[in-house]
């Protein structure tokens, strides 16, 4: 898993720290000490990540558990979700000109994860 450069938007940080999580536990990188996942983490998020990092005003400690970097990252690039917002952008979603229903369906499932409807 090369270096990456990315602005880490909402949706780009959920998908890329799945793939990271899955590059963690396929190279056995879970196993070793936390201050190296931590390393390994900040290295492949590229630049940006040392200079978020240093915004975050974690102790000597708190860098060294990978939990806490992770969840910090988290924090900072996932924004509160406005369901409202989310409602009316699945409600708007019509399937495009030779899109694919097996695209639009992945697509509607997507949307409506962040429209809390619940079991209907």
């Amino acid at each position: 898993m090369g270096q990456n450069q990315t602005s880490f938007k909402s949706s780009e940080w959920t998908r890329w720290i799945r793939r990271f999580e899955r590059f963690r536990i396929a190279t056995e990188l879970d196993k070793k000490e936390e201050a190296k996942q931590v390393n390994a983490l900040i290295y492949t998020m590229g630049d940006v990540a040392d200079d978020i990092i240093t915004s975050f005003g974690l102790s000597e400690q708190e860098m060294k558990s990978y939990e806490t970097v992770r969840d910090k990252f988290e924090n900072h690039f996932i924004a509160k979700r406005n369901v409202i917002f989310e409602r009316a952008k699945f409600n708007v979603r019509i399937q495009e000109e030779n899109e694919p229903v097996e695209s639009f369906i992945t697509d509607l499932h997507c949307l409506a994860k962040y429209c809390e409807f619940g079991v209907l």
